[in-house]
């Protein structure tokens, strides 16, 4: 999940409880704070290059951007394989 905002750290947290496992990928290490630990998710801080997004997202089955509504080069599974 690309995340950073309120509703990506609910719905991160929302995931986690069911029981996924969930990678919440944020900006700056002031939105990693704001996700906080929880058991469930994994958070990475730092913006990531096409290709650094194409590895972390490498076997994933689902990306979710809820990032901002201006959010650009969020990649999108498309086909069996990642388009940006």
């Amino acid at each position: 999940m690309f995340s950073g905002t309120t509703e990506g750290r609910r719905f991160s947290q929302k995931l986690a409880a069911l029981g996924a496992k969930v990678t919440v990928c944020v900006a700056t290490p002031l939105g990693a704070e704001e996700q906080g630990e929880m058991a469930g998710i994994t958070v990475h801080a730092g913006r990531l290059q096409p290709d650094a997004m194409a590895a972390l997202l490498a076997g994933a089955d689902l990306c979710i951007d809820a990032t901002c509504e201006d959010g650009k080069n969020v990649p999108i599974f498309r086909s069996g394989t990642w388009a940006f």
